[in-house]
């Protein structure tokens, strides 16, 4: 089944509304489990390790000091600060992918005019597109080589797929008859 713009729109829509349900739910839980940690009478904060909170022989303590004296606020807390920096981590590999994209149209669109020689361009700006050596061939390396790695790692996934086919049936697998 072929993928439409149609289908891309949404499916980008939905990515959009579903991460930022997920920043939102991160932010409650946030809230949620920092109002509701325990904190001891001296101002402290008395948060509890991770074998203490599923300790069966939890002591009773009063609702002021510990509101939640099984753990569950601070794990929602901690289980926030986790999402809360994935999400940010979302945000940026997009703008990441985003700057990617465009250097990537930067480079090879400005690679069949594009000198390093200053005295050259600045006799022919009109036909010569000017760029030091270093920003401009490092990225034009760096995609082809990637270009090349990914191709290459899917045809090593293909050879190993048929190696373990063979191997596999060469063992008595349900392939060799």
């Amino acid at each position: 089944m072929e993928m439409t713009n149609e289908n891309k729109t949404f499916l980008d829509r939905f990515e959009k509304c579903y991460s930022t349900m997920n920043f939102i739910w991160s932010i409650i839980m946030l809230a949620i489990g920092g109002s509701y940690m325990s904190t001891a009478k001296d101002g402290s904060d008395d948060m509890p390790i991770m074998g203490e909170a599923l300790n069966m022989n939890i002591t009773t303590t009063s609702e002021e000091s510990d509101p939640c004296p099984n753990g569950a606020a601070y794990y929602i807390y901690v289980g926030g600060i986790i999402i809360v920096l994935s999400s940010l981590l979302n945000i940026g590999s997009k703008i990441a992918k985003y700057c990617a994209t465009m250097g990537t149209g930067l480079v090879f669109g400005a690679w069949s005019t594009w000198t390093d020689n200053y005295s050259k361009y600045a006799a022919d700006p009109a036909n010569y597109n000017y760029c030091a050596y270093a920003p401009m061939v490092f990225p034009f390396v760096y995609l082809v080589i990637k270009w090349f790695f990914i191709s290459s790692m899917a045809v090593l996934g293909c050879c190993a797929c048929c190696a373990c086919l063979v191997a596999g049936g060469a063992e008595g697998s349900i392939l060799k008859r």
